[in-house]
């Protein structure tokens, strides 16, 4: 699995940790998963995230937690899916990008606002079928950390959107003070009325974009 190839300067970042003792055991379990049980996503879809645009040209991280573990619902895009189904925490998602901007959005595949240099990155980027966090704690978090702490180190003016704890948790990794950071509660129908509902997030990430000279993003 470590012989992906994206189209992208990530290439270089991410054959840095393939050649780490954990990601090496890392890939040793998930590669075993794959062909004993059901993962999601599909193998081809695990780095995805990172084929859409450069490294040095990141705008924007949203960070998610694992994959939907609905069957076919995860396309390695966090809080995307490639399903004429809307996940309950992208529908409210979408409810808040029309309270803020007045934009409908119906198409949950969220591939398009990827390509404008949108890292739609999860904590975990594999899942057992019907068995949520069930690849947490086994490596993948150390990855996502490492390339978190790259663009924090590499790069400036980089949006972070935490949404939930579990991305909240990973404030402490952005010490780069010419980053941004907004945090909220989880768009899950459990938190969702927590601060994410009525946040106008999308309108502040544009907002600040707009602050930098930099283009809006198109939701």
């Amino acid at each position: 699995m470590n012989n992906v190839k994206l189209k992208t300067s990530w290439q270089k970042i991410l054959e840095n940790e393939f050649k780490k003792p954990y990601f090496i055991d890392l890939m040793s379990f998930i590669n075993n998963e794959y062909r004993t049980k059901k993962v999601c996503p599909s193998k081809d879809d695990i780095f995805r995230c990172f084929n859409f645009f450069d490294f040095e040209n990141t705008t924007l991280v949203i960070l998610g937690q694992d994959p939907y573990h609905v069957p076919q619902m995860a396309d390695g895009l966090s809080f995307s899916t490639r399903l004429n189904i809307k996940p309950k925490s992208l529908m409210n998602m979408f409810n808040e990008l029309k309270t803020d901007l007045n934009i409908t959005r119906t198409n949950c595949d969220l591939s398009d606002i990827a390509s404008q240099n949108v890292l739609l990155l999860n904590t975990c980027l594999t899942v057992l079928e019907n068995k949520p966090l069930s690849h947490a704690n086994k490596g993948w978090e150390i990855f996502t950390d490492n390339i978190i702490k790259e663009i924090d180190c590499n790069l400036k003016n980089v949006i972070f959107l935490l949404m939930g704890n579990n991305a909240i948790s990973k404030e402490a990794l952005i010490v780069n003070n010419k980053q941004f950071i907004i945090k909220t509660s989880h768009p899950s129908p459990f938190s969702c009325h927590i601060s994410f509902k009525n946040s106008k997030v999308f309108s502040k990430i544009n907002n600040l974009l707009l602050s930098m000279n930099k283009s809006i993003i198109f939701w």
